[in-house]
């Protein structure tokens, strides 16, 4: 399929087939289908407008079914449940509803669906309805043998260019998608779309909105300069056919040339340091997490974990001391990696969210108040090559908080005190009130 040929035409709007795959790749009622079958869905969809006011379907006959691409409908059913008592449901764009795939609608057929304001829909017909029926579920194990980390990097690819990832089970609770996972993934789409010899050097990304751990992510690569020493790349991260995350990507070809470096800090030994654990966005020691904890849901935890982070400085959970905003954390991959120049700087990336932007939060410790960070930017340079599988000091500072913003700065070294990684990252700093907190627990 080519994924530049215009399959619709919505007034001016040219809609490739590479745009409606991306789509449907990023719908969770579609994450269970293979890339070659959202390719075959794609050649049978097709598209169909409405007016305010306009009925979609009756849900008489079920002959057809429906995504939403624009716009909002409403759903009059007698025996939809809604929240509040209200007998109609609202969907809008990623939405499906009609026969085949089990959708929103899967145990209702006495429905009318009618258009809230111009709506535009994807639809397959009767003789299609096979393509989304009857599909088995995507598996959410893990693969033994493989690092967590690893497995979390390897995407699915669509079409050229186009790649879907997904959220695997254990990853870190902040309640939205990880933003080191983004960085990752969206870095890991970037790499598969250069020639091997080019590895990234920088990357520089925005945040757009908190990613749905429930929801695939499809990451679209574009490609804005292929030169003889250097690559330039710039990738959206899609859910719902929504941009939630972008990030332009530099790639060179190895050279030698001048070098310095700023001395590594000393720092204790990573090996006589507890690990530390993520859990629903706070850090704990093992012995803290595990406390009370049955055999078999230690091993669960253990066995998920992507990362090994041991902080030189703990600062526990509910610690009300201020402190100098300014941290060393020693970080890795917990399993053996494969031997990838390109994999282990994408796992490098997913590493350099996890504890960086706590810097902002250490002179602002209170009994009374409660701190919650959201990334905005994030920006990386990989200066030489390393191993992820093995210990990495990251040294980080936060030179300045103010307006609501805090910026934090980082250097990974490696044990023998060689710099390879540099970050830089700008996060939203919250208080909590103490009693939101409380009325939360």
């Amino acid at each position: 399929m080519d994924g530049k040929k215009v399959l619709f035409n919505l007034g001016d709007e040219h809609i490739s087939a590479e745009e409606v795959l991306g789509f449907l790749a990023s719908i969770q009622q579609m994450q269970n289908l293979s890339g070659a079958l959202l390719r075959k869905i794609v050649k049978a969809l097709k598209m169909r407008q409405f007016g305010p006011g306009e009925l979609i379907s009756d849900g008489q006959a079920g002959q057809e079914f429906y995504i939403i691409w624009k716009g909002e409908v409403e759903v009059r059913a007698q025996r939809v449940a809604v929240a509040g008592g209200s007998p109609a449901l609202v969907l809008k764009a990623g939405d499906c509803f009609g026969a085949g795939l089990a959708g929103v609608l899967e145990s209702h057929t006495q429905v009318e669906v009618l258009a809230l304001d111009e709506v535009t829909c994807l639809f397959l017909s009767h003789e299609h309805l096979s393509l989304v029926s009857n599909v088995s579920a995507r598996s959410s194990m893990l693969t033994e043998g493989v690092a967590v980390v690893e497995q979390i990097l390897n995407l699915e690819n669509l079409a050229v260019d186009l790649f879907r990832g997904f959220t695997l089970p254990g990853a870190p609770s902040f309640g939205n998608v990880y933003g080191g996972q983004l960085v990752a993934q969206a870095l890991a789409a970037a790499s598969q779309s250069v020639n091997p010899p080019l590895l990234v050097h920088s990357l520089h990304c925005y945040f757009v909105v908190g990613g749905d751990i429930t929801l695939p992510i499809v990451y679209r690569v574009k490609r804005l300069k292929d030169g003889n020493s250097f690559a330039l790349r710039h990738v959206d991260a899609m859910q719902n056919g929504q941009i939630i995350f972008n990030m332009n990507a530099s790639f060179q070809k190895p050279w030698e040339g001048l070098e310095h470096q700023t001395l590594r800090p000393d720092a204790p030994d990573p090996e006589t340091i507890p690990s530390l654990i993520l859990h629903q966005g706070r850090f704990f020691t093992e012995d803290q997490f595990f406390k009370n904890m049955k055999n078999e849901d230690r091993e669960r935890f253990r066995v998920k974990r992507p990362l090994d982070v041991r902080s030189c400085d703990i600062v526990y959970p509910h610690n009300e001391k201020k402190l100098d905003p300014r941290e060393k954390v020693w970080i890795r991959s917990k399993e053996k990696l494969t031997n990838d120049e390109a994999l282990h700087r994408c796992v490098a990336a997913y590493a350099s969210d996890w504890t960086i932007l706590d810097t902002c939060f250490r002179p602002h410790h209170s009994k009374n108040i409660r701190l919650k960070g959201l990334s905005l930017d994030h920006s990386m340079w990989f200066h030489k090559p390393f191993k992820a599988d093995e210990w990495l000091l990251l040294v980080a500072d936060s030179p300045r908080a103010s307006t609501g913003r805090g910026l934090a700065l980082g250097h990974f070294y490696t044990q023998s005190g060689e710099l390879v990684v540099s970050v830089a990252q700008e996060g939203l700093i919250r208080e909590l009130e103490q009693q939101k907190i409380e009325s939360r627990l």
